[in-house]
């Protein structure tokens, strides 16, 4: 039988927290009294609510135990309708962030909606980078990169498509040397890197910044300006909070200027 381990304490039976119920008591209410008393279980209304923002930012049962370290039967126990849960386990959850996207956090051979993809590689062709050279850097046949751009395929896979976020991210402000690429894009009515919100750009709901495609000198030229009242603004003081809300656009667009200029 399991004895108290209150010292002097002979009881036993059930206990809680190592002691019987009335050597529990008398803690508790002292821990009370003295404000220390932290309760094992909690509300589990907050970690239920973070779970369904992991799901709905696209992470897998799977995915989401070895994120929180939390089995997945135990994950499911909990979400959606549990009333109390340990406390180590809610924090457990209530600690994993929130990636900005799967592709962040998904296994590589999960698979993500191709439309950010497809309006990245077009983006970069349409910025003068061929499709044979960037095949070439992403490790695929002209033959599959263009199945992509052209988008005739509704999912990639994770690993894919952080690759050619990899390779938008690096080529994206570097115009390329293809005249034939660039026109490609003119005629086919591609929008450039610029032209795209990067928060935005996986969604499929959204639309380049501008209205059409404008030729490459203007796009540039407006890219310039921009980032030289970015400079101006940053030398001032004002934050990039400030300074996206002057010239309404996000604050991650201010981000990329200053890194460029």
């Amino acid at each position: 039988m399991n004895t108290c381990s209150t010292q002097g304490c002979p009881r036993g039976g059930q206990l809680r927290r190592g002691k019987c119920r009335a050597c529990y008591e008398k803690w508790r209410l002292r821990q009370h009294a003295y404000g220390r008393f932290e309760p094992l279980f909690v509300d589990a209304a907050p970690a239920i609510a973070h779970i369904a923002k992991l799901r709905a930012a696209g992470v897998s049962w799977r995915r989401m135990s070895e994120l929180t370290g939390v089995y997945r039967t135990q994950i499911r126990d909990i979400y959606p309708d549990a009333v109390k849960i340990g406390k180590s386990t809610a924090e457990r959850i209530l600690n994993t962030p929130i990636p900005a996207g799967k592709h962040t956090v998904a296994l590589d051979n999960d698979r993500v909606p191709a439309i950010g993809a497809v309006r990245r590689l077009r983006a970069l062709v349409a910025n003068g980078w061929t499709q044979s050279y960037l095949a070439e850097r992403l490790g695929m046949t002209i033959q599959n990169l263009s199945w992509v751009t052209h988008h005739k395929q509704d999912g990639i896979s994770v690993r894919r498509d952080r690759d050619i976020r990899a390779l938008f991210d690096e080529l994206q402000l570097t115009p390329g040397p293809s005249v034939r690429a660039r026109n490609l894009g003119v005629k086919h009515g591609w929008a450039l890197p610029l032209e795209w919100d990067e928060e935005l750009i996986d969604d499929p709901a959204a639309e380049p910044i501008l209205a059409r495609r404008t030729k490459w000198d203007n796009v540039q030229g407006r890219a310039i300006e921009r980032r030289e009242k970015v400079r101006e603004l940053t030398d001032k003081g004002l934050s990039v909070r400030q300074i996206a809300d002057q010239l309404k656009v996000t604050p991650r667009q201010i981000t990329r200027d200053r890194s460029a200029a």
